[in-house]
């Protein structure tokens, strides 16, 4: 295992005999040739044989996209993500679920560049 330090031990660091759900849905809106904005809802569910092992992940994140020329797939993208993860069949003050309150929201910028 791995410990950090303080003799807490992390027996495993993945579920390879678990099963995961997952979908996302997705909006984008045309403003111009050049610059479109977006929605993105997505969920994905971790360890569902086990109640114990639940994890699930939600997003919505909001994105603006700029082209750099109308007929190039060279862009920038903007992306901001309201990340919200939980242990449904844990306690709220279980170690879990306090490791996985401390994800973020997100803040990203993305350059794809095609020659």
């Amino acid at each position: 295992g791995v410990t950090n330090g303080l003799g807490q031990i992390a027996s495993f660091l993945t579920l390879p005999d678990e099963n995961a759900r997952g979908f996302q849905v997705s909006y984008n809106y045309d403003i111009d040739q050049q610059i479109s904005l977006g929605l993105r809802f997505d969920q994905i569910d971790y360890g569902l044989r086990v109640g114990a092992n639940e994890r699930r992940f939600r997003t919505i994140a909001l994105s603006s996209q700029y082209k750099f020329k109308e007929d190039s797939p060279t862009r920038l993208i903007l992306n901001y993500e309201f990340r919200d993860a939980y242990a449904p069949e844990l306690a709220e003050a279980s170690p879990v679920n306090q490791f996985l309150k401390g994800i973020d929201d997100r803040v990203s910028l993305n350059l794809f560049w095609f020659l």
